[in-house]
C-alpha cells in the first residue's frame, strides 16, 4: 500500500494543507474518494488516514466491503473537529486511531515495540506529555534495527519534517512512549455509525493531561493483540537493502524529536511493497442484540462461549450488553454447554 502513496511535497500544519486532506478524501456520488496526489504539503495524521481510506477504497472495489454510501461518505475529511467522527477521532491528540479501533472492533491495540508488525499504526509521544500538551507523531511501522552501539532504531513512514511523505528512523530512546494499533476486522466497517457522536474523552485532550493508565483503560490495552492478518498484507517486504541514512532531525517547533537519528550507515526496508493479496474468508459473523437478549443466550445461539464472545467485544460483565448492540461473534472453537440463563438486565438510560 506504501508503494501507491506520494512522496516528498513538504509538510505543514496550516490551512492549506488542511484543504488539501479535504480533496484528497471527499464524499462522492454513492461513495468517497480518495486520491494522495492532492494532500501536498501534508502532515503526520493526514498521511497516515490516506494510507488507512486507502485501503477500504481498495477492499470496496474488490467487494470485500459492501456498505450504504452514507456509511462511506464518513471517512471523508470535513473539518470535524477532534473527538467527532472518524477523521475527528483520526486527527485528535492522544491515541486517536487507537480509540477508533477499540470503539468499532476495527483492530486492536498494544505497547510494546517487541508484538509490532510492519504496517501496524503507531502513535509516538516524544515526551511523557498525552493530551493538550503533547508533542507527538502518527506513522506507520515498518520494523527496528540494531544500531553498532547497540541501540535500536526504529523506521516508520509518515509526512515527516521537512520533506513530507517519506521514510524515517529515529533511535528507540528518542520515544518515550508509544501506541500500536493493528488493523484487523475491516469488516467491522459497519459500525463506523456509531463514531458519528462526540468522543469526550478525545474532546478533553486538547485541554488537559491524561496519564498512560487512563488511556490504556480507554483503548482496552489488556490483552496481547490478536494473531496478525490485514496489517500483515499492508506491510513492506522484509528483503534489506542499503540506503543513505535520513537527515537530521526536524527544526525547532515541530512535534519531532530535536535531533535525527546518528549518521551511521543503515539498512532499511524496500520501497517497493507488494500489492495486497486476496483477502482470506471471513472469520466472524455479526449478531444485533433483540430486546431480552442475554450474552448467555446469544452465546449458546452462535456456539461459542461467554467468554469468548465478551472478549470478542470488549464486554467486562455479561450485563452490559443492551438491545440494538452490534456483536461480533468469534470463530467456533467447540460447541460450549449450555450455560444457566440470567436475568435480562435492566434497560440502560445511555443513548
Amino acid at each position: 500500500m506504501l508503494d501507491r502513496m506520494p512522496t516528498g511535497g513538504g509538510y505543514a500544519v496550516n490551512k492549506t494543507a488542511l484543504d488539501r486532506m479535504e480533496q484528497a478524501v471527499a464524499a462522492e456520488g454513492n461513495g468517497f474518494k480518495v486520491d494522495p496526489t492532492r494532500a501536498k504539503p501534508s502532515f503526520c495524521s493526514g498521511a497516515t488516514y490516506l494510507v488507512f481510506t486507502s485501503l477500504f477504497d481498495e477492499l470496496v472495489a474488490r467487494g470485500r466491503i459492501r456498505n450504504r454510501a452514507e456509511d462511506l461518505s464518513r471517512l471523508s475529511v470535513r473539518r470535524q473537529k477532534d473527538g467527532v467522527g472518524v477523521w475527528g477521532r483520526w486527527n485528535a491528540n492522544g491515541p486517536g486511531v487507537a480509540k477508533l479501533f477499540h470503539d468499532t472492533g476495527l483492530g486492536s491495540n498494544f505497547e510494546s515495540i517487541d508484538r509490532a508488525l510492519p504496517g501496524d499504526f503507531m502513535k509516538i509521544f516524544w515526551t511523557e506529555e498525552i493530551g493538550a500538551k503533547e508533542f507527538g507523531h502518527l506513522v506507520v511501522f515498518l520494523g527496528w534495527r540494531t544500531a553498532d552501539d547497540g541501540e535500536r532504531i526504529v523506521s516508520f513512514w509518515s509526512s515527516n519534517q521537512p520533506d513530507g511523505y517519506g521514510r524515517k528512523e529515529v533511535p528507540e530512546s528518542k520515544i518515550k512512549w508509544a501506541v500500536f494499533s493493528r488493523l484487523l476486522h475491516p469488516e467491522m466497517f459497519v459500525r463506523l455509525p456509531e463514531v458519528d457522536s462526540i468522543d469526550r474523552d478525545l474532546v478533553d485532550m486538547q485541554k488537559r493531561s491524561f496519564t498512560k493508565e487512563q488511556v490504556r483503560r480507554m483503548v482496552g490495552m489488556i490483552t496481547p493483540p490478536p494473531a496478525p492478518t490485514v496489517a500483515t498484507r499492508l506491510s513492506p517486504a522484509r528483503e534489506m537493502v542499503p540506503v543513505q541514512p535520513p537527515p537530521n532531525g526536524p527544526t525547532a517547533g515541530t512535534t519531532h524529536p530535536p535531533a535525527g537519528p546518528p549518521k551511521v550507515h543503515v539498512e532499511t526496508l524496500v520501497d517497493n511493497p507488494p500489492s495486497l493479496p486476496p483477502l482470506p474468508p471471513r472469520l466472524i459473523s455479526l449478531h444485533v442484540v433483540k430486546t431480552g437478549e442475554t450474552i448467555s443466550g446469544i452465546a449458546q445461539k452462535h456456539g461459542v462461549g461467554v467468554k469468548e464472545l465478551c472478549a470478542a467485544n470488549h464486554l467486562s460483565s455479561p450485563d452490559l450488553v443492551k438491545a440494538g448492540q452490534l456483536l461480533k461473534i468469534p470463530p467456533k472453537t467447540s460447541v460450549p454447554k449450555a450455560e444457566p440463563e440470567p436475568a435480562a438486565p435492566s434497560p440502560s438510560s445511555e443513548p
